[in-house]
């Protein structure tokens, strides 16, 4: 462990690592029961910081883990290689389009701030998980989270427009609902993920969950569906690459609220009215 400390450390010179065993393990927790020290943390200020980040991770054989808010209580974001917290920098709103109903952001911005940014538009972005007030954008689409209002709006992976993300040979890619860019070997990659979608597509679309909310797995279903690798990537919890920048679609307010309270003689009864 000493050794491979020393070549990430000699490898990632210039950039915001931390190896001090207090930071460590402050980043062995998150809000899940589990417990795992990392090697090292890493705050990138760049795409280009954490081009190298991957690449030099690639190089030494060290896992790499994206971090958020470290909200999730399943312990996706503990890691025993390096740790990328994008929520110290990388955590801006870049862009608002109010009548294109989009909004540019990086990973590590967090979902309440976001909210605060679009309402003057009379915007908001509509996934709504309990943790909003400190989630972050990235970590949302990494698990495709939703919340209270999922029977309304739907999870994330619904307003997600596209995504630049680090692929696992350092090259940067931009996913969207319509195709991809990629050079070199990440387009290689993603010519390969399209060829294994094409082969299972009608086992994938044969097997796709009947149900309103699925967070497991892959999404190759709704891949095939769509034809596009889009889907693959919001719920893969960052083990298809690492998000720099997401394009998120985005809705208008609510014009009111209303709160209802209704009796129903079964669970069943109660969500077919939900859904109604």
């Amino acid at each position: 462990m000493l050794r491979r400390a020393k070549e990430l450390r000699r490898a990632l010179k210039g950039i915001e690592v931390d190896f001090s065993r207090a930071v460590r393990l402050c980043y062995a927790r998150s809000a899940s029961i589990f417990w795992m020290e990392p090697l090292a943390v890493a705050y990138p200020k760049s795409a280009e910081e954490v081009v190298r980040v991957v690449r030099a991770c690639a190089e030494l054989g060290v896992p790499i883990t994206a971090r958020g808010a470290g909200s999730s209580i399943a312990g996706q974001c503990l890691s025993r290689g390096l740790v990328l917290d994008f929520s110290r920098y990388m955590n801006e709103t870049i862009e608002v389009d109010p009548e294109g109903r989009r909004a540019k952001v990086q990973p590590g911005g967090v979902l309440s701030r976001l909210n605060e940014r679009l309402r003057p538009y009379g915007l908001f972005f509509p996934p709504d998980p309990s943790s909003a007030d400190f989630c972050t954008v990235g970590g949302m689409a990494a698990v495709n989270s939703s919340g209270a209002r999922f029977v309304r709006y739907g999870p994330t992976r619904r307003w997600v427009r596209s995504v630049k993300v680090v692929l696992s040979t350092g090259d940067v890619a931009l996913i969207g609902r319509e195709g991809w860019e990629a050079s070199g070997k990440g387009a290689e990659i993603l010519r390969t993920a399209e060829a294994v979608v094409e082969r299972h597509r009608g086992t994938a679309l044969k097997g796709a969950p009947k149900v309103a909310k699925n967070a497991s797995g892959y999404a190759l279903w709704e891949a095939a569906e769509k034809d596009s690798l889009l889907p693959l990537f919001i719920g893969s919890e960052g083990t298809l690459g690492v998000f720099i920048e997401l394009e998120l679609e985005v809705h208008p307010l609510p014009r009111r609220r209303a709160c209802v309270f209704s009796l129903h003689r079964s669970a069943e009864g109660a969500a077919e009215a939900a859904l109604r």
